[in-house]
């Protein structure tokens, strides 16, 4: 990725990233692409539990995120955030996350047991 370019992903396998220079032009081009294709910047979102999924596409700085959010007050996963650089290592990583929270979901309420966890990229 070059730095101060945007990016957007192509029509045709929506895993080539294309990119315009972070100028006025290059701006209102990603801004209008990401306002008409929202549904296309989502890798996953799944419910595990009382906590919530999400693995997008962002099209800037590092280019997908997956974050953890959380229905209970204190969840130590919640906001937790991990960043990729491409849809295939994003996709993956959300597949792996989520089979770990379920794996897990014994810890449910236990917070001393998620304060030593760390999760295992591939």
């Amino acid at each position: 990725m070059r730095r101060g370019y945007l990016y957007i992903l192509s029509a045709d396998d929506n895993r080539t990233l294309i990119g315009f220079p972070e100028d006025v032009q290059g701006i209102l081009i990603w801004s209008a692409w990401k306002h008409h294709n929202h549904d296309r910047c989502v890798v996953g979102q799944e419910k595990v539990g009382h906590r919530e999924v999400s693995t997008v596409f962002i099209g800037h700085g590092h280019m997908f995120e997956t974050m953890i959010f959380s229905e209970l007050d204190g969840d130590p996963l919640n906001d937790k955030q991990w960043r990729h650089e491409s849809w295939d290592e994003a996709r993956a990583f959300h597949e792996h996350l989520c089979e770990e929270l379920r794996t897990y979901s014994d810890w449910e309420n236990d917070d001393e047991a998620w304060e030593d966890w760390e999760f295992e990229t591939q």
